[in-house]
């Protein structure tokens, strides 16, 4: 009786130790991993962890596991950020998974990685289905990192199919942090579809977002402003389609459902919805709310919000043109010109200042003041000559996105009259430009599709 007992007491003390130290083993490939990141080292980190991967373990460390293999998706998109040639083929994923801890905030950029995509689908083939709370967020984590490296290693539809795999698994799940999750993934997706300009697909998915959002009381504030998102979104596309008044009563309940709550920012809305009013003729109510973001935020220093600005700025000197107002117009674009020229953004330096300039300049011709016409487009050539467009290209985004906007707000003859009023002003401060007859001819083109849409 002695040894069976003896045996039985050696396997119980056998088991418990290669329990401890497979757990010993599994902290330390870990915590090696995660030196190794540290410093840096993001192919030894990764060789850790794929060891660790290997191991067979228990539920208990099933979650460090899933922490480590989080890491190999950063730690492979930092190696494929070091290889690429150039800066500009960069790419954030949407969700970087603990670069965004204490511990892993400043390691560098993250470059789009087929490994790292096959990295997150272990991730979520391994731990999907899963009830515990962190191996959902987990898996909810990868499928949206996926995504950012989809955005430049896949296609659309690739990355529409990633979102479903969300939806399928996690739609009726009600813990906040997942309807957070799956809200966003669903808002991807809709713009997904507006990008390859399938309207219905996109507003459906917008709509969905505003069915699920209704569907529980327990929601975060990113909730709302997905949301707000989604529907600005539906918005413009029904803007596009000619839905006028179902977009004015869509932008109306907006507002007045978050314009009582301060920690709303309500921003988004304020400058589609007056475009919306402003192709609608509702002149006065669209100046109305350009004047409110204007007014209200004008002291803001954040880059969105001083585009927003500028942004109102230049609809509402559209309108005063319409309202022939042409004085209050220019006034406008001297404003625009004067205080935001200097502003290092895309946007406003290549688009909204050059139509300033070509919005003045196309109303001192109006006026008879051709020479002062041409003298504005004069110095539009020569502004911020350090910038990559020069020049003539200037006066063609100028016009371009000048057009762009009467178009939107549905003003297009006045749109044709644009073509015919920078033709002639091309032609007279660029008589000796190799570039202007292309220019020119581009113009003409835009003109003609103008032109059958008028009829």
């Amino acid at each position: 009786m002695l040894i069976p007992s003896l045996i039985i007491a050696t396997l119980i003390v056998i088991y418990y130790l290669r329990k401890k130290t497979k757990t010993v083993s599994v902290d330390k490939l870990c915590n090696r991993a995660i030196y190794f990141t540290s410093r840096g080292q993001d192919a030894m980190a990764i060789h850790e962890i794929d060891k660790m991967i290997a191991l067979k373990v228990t539920p208990q460390e099933e979650h460090v596991v899933a922490t480590a293999m989080l890491l190999k998706i950063d730690c492979l998109a930092r190696l494929a950020a070091a290889n690429l040639t150039t800066k500009d083929d960069l790419v954030i994923p949407s969700y970087p998974t603990l670069v965004q801890s204490e511990y892993f905030h400043d390691l560098g950029p993250l470059g789009p990685s087929s490994e790292a995509i096959a990295s997150c689908d272990d991730v979520i083939n391994r731990f999907i289905g899963h009830t515990d709370k962190d191996l959902k967020r987990t898996v909810l984590m990868a499928i949206l990192c996926k995504g950012g490296h989809l955005t430049i290693l896949g296609e659309p539809m690739d990355r529409i199919a990633n979102i479903d795999v969300m939806i399928k698994y996690f739609d009726d799940d009600d813990e906040p942090f997942v309807i957070n999750y799956v809200l966003e993934g669903m808002l991807k997706k809709g713009n997904e579809f507006n990008e390859l300009q399938e309207a219905d697909n996109a507003i459906a998915v917008y709509d969905n977002i505003e069915q699920k959002f209704n569907r529980y009381n327990q929601y975060q504030l990113e909730d709302i402003t997905t949301l707000i998102t989604a529907m600005v979104n539906k918005n413009k596309l029904l803007n596009k389609l000619d839905h006028i008044d179902e977009a004015l009563t869509n932008f109306n309940n907006l507002i007045t459902r978050y314009e009582d709550f301060p920690e709303v920012d309500i921003k988004p809305i304020l400058i589609p919805y007056a475009d919306v009013l402003a192709k609608s003729e509702r002149c006065k109510d669209a100046i109305a709310y350009y004047n409110i973001m204007i007014e209200h935020f004008a002291e803001s220093s954040e880059s969105q919000t001083i585009k927003e600005i500028t942004r109102a700025y230049t609809g509402k000197a559209i309108i005063l043109e319409h309202m022939e107002q042409n004085n209050l117009a220019i006034d406008i674009y001297d404003r625009l010109i004067d205080d935001f020229s200097s502003i290092d953004d895309h946007d406003i330096t290549y688009e909204l200042i050059p139509m300033a300039y070509v919005g003045k300049a196309i109303l001192l011709q109006r006026k008879g003041e051709k020479y002062e016409a041409t003298a504005i487009l004069e110095a539009l050539m020569y502004y911020n000559k350090n910038n990559i467009y020069t020049g003539l290209n200037y006066i063609v985004k100028g016009y371009q996105h000048r057009t762009k906007l009467l178009l939107d707000m549905g003003r297009l003859s006045e749109a044709k009259v644009t073509c015919d009023l920078i033709v002639n002003l091309i032609q007279d401060i660029a008589k000796e430009s190799d570039n202007t007859e292309e220019m020119i001819a581009e113009i003409q083109q835009d003109k003609e599709k103008i032109a059958d849409a008028v009829q």
